[in-house]
Formats: C-alpha cells, structure tokens, sequence
C-alpha cells in the first residue's frame, strides 16, 4: 500500500534503532530488502522513480549537467583541481555529489588540506560520476551493481591505489558495497573517507598543525561512517 511504502522509503538507514534495540534487530537489512523487492516489483514511489531516471541521464541525482561538477570552486583551488584531474597517480579524490554540486565549502577545504599535505594525488574532474549509493538505498541493486563495475573499471584503468573522499556516503559505498565486484586488478585497494587519510598524514607528519587550538571541538560523526 502507499502507506507502507512511504513508511518504507522514510527511513533514514542511519542504524539509530539497531544501536538502541536490545536483541539487535538488524532493522536496515529489513528495510533494505522490502525496497529491493518493491523496486523488482516496479513499485517505487514516483518521486525515487524520478531520481532514478536523474542518475541514469546526468549520473548525479542533481540533475545538474556533469561539467558544473566543481563550477562553484574559488579560482585558485579550480586550477589546481584542474591540474590535478587526470594525472597520473596512485590516490584518487572521489568530491562526492554533494561536495561537486550542492556544498561550497566541503571540495575547496578539501583540496587545500590535501595540498597542505603535499600529498599526490588525481580527480575525475567533470568525468567523476555517481558513486551509486542513492541506487542502493532506493533497493535498485540492478542499477547499482551494473554502476559499481562501470566505476571499478575506470579505476583500474587509472591506476588507482587508494581512493579518498570527503563524502561519508561514498566511503561507504566504496569500501563495503563495491566489495564483492572489485576485479583482481584493484586487489588490496583502499578506499578512506579524508578524515581517516587526514590522521594518516598527521601521524606521519606530513601534516602538521601551526597554530594552537584553544577551543573545544565536537566531531560530529556522520552515521555511515560511525554505525555502519
């Protein structure tokens, strides 16, 4: 029924329930395989049907063209993103489609605590596309196995080593989805969000802090990285 759907499709997947649940009741595998079984079914609620058809046509769920993809980058950090895409080198900064089209902040403040580090590094530039999880979370698992494999070839065929992102939802996606269609060529591949890359730099000193911080700080911990 539409009541059920919408009560389907409403949740969140942040895992909050399964914290708090006693016995563990894995309630996101519940949810997760009603929804594949609705979008086999062809029962997707119009609005995910439209994201669908989004993803499929302009590969972000924006409907933005792919070349805006970075548009909105202060011009100093847009030439060195442009300088970076399609360089040759063993990490790959995945932006992530809220970070290319909908924040201002996250890409440029990325970029420049990669360049702090001195760290090598490439982009996909205006060629970098979804990485799927929207697929995933709607149940259509057709379209994202097909995209995971379509990204996976892309990434051996640049070389890739390690891929970091300052998108939880992609790291995630990354690390634990795309695991069981990684080709041999990717074996041992790492996939980080930046905030775990960043602590690797820090600790190996290729990052260091110049001034002091007198402040408290609260990390707010997004639910893909700490639940899932």
């Amino acid at each position: 029924s539409p009541e059920i759907a919408d009560r389907i499709f409403s949740c969140t997947t942040c895992m909050s329930c399964t914290n708090a649940c006693p016995l563990g009741v894995q309630t996101v595998e519940l949810v997760e395989a009603v929804r594949g079984a609705m979008a086999k079914q062809g029962k997707l609620p119009d609005v995910h049907k439209l994201i669908a058809r989004t993803l499929r046509e302009k590969a972000n769920p924006y409907a933005q063209d792919p070349s805006e993809r970075l548009a909105t980058l202060p011009k100093p950090l847009k030439e060195t993103a442009a300088r970076r895409a399609g360089a040759l080198a063993d990490t790959l900064l995945f932006f992530g489609c809220v970070a290319s089209l909908a924040d201002m902040r996250i890409a440029p403040a990325t970029i420049e605590l990669m360049e702090a580090a001195g760290q090598d590094y490439t982009t996909q530039g205006p060629e970098e596309v979804c990485c799927g999880y929207i697929s995933h979370l709607m149940g259509d698992e057709e379209t994202f196995a097909a995209n995971a494999k379509a990204q996976l070839a892309r990434f051996e065929a640049m070389g890739v080593k390690r891929l970091v992102t300052p998108c939880a939802g992609c790291a995630k996606t990354f690390r634990d989805l795309y695991a069981p269609y990684v080709p041999a060529g990717l074996s041992g591949w790492q996939a980080l969000h930046v905030v775990e890359y960043l602590a690797q730099c820090v600790d190996a000193g290729t990052l260091q802090f110049t001034k002091p911080v007198t402040q408290k700080v609260a990390y707010h911990d997004p639910c893909d990285l700490g639940r899932h």
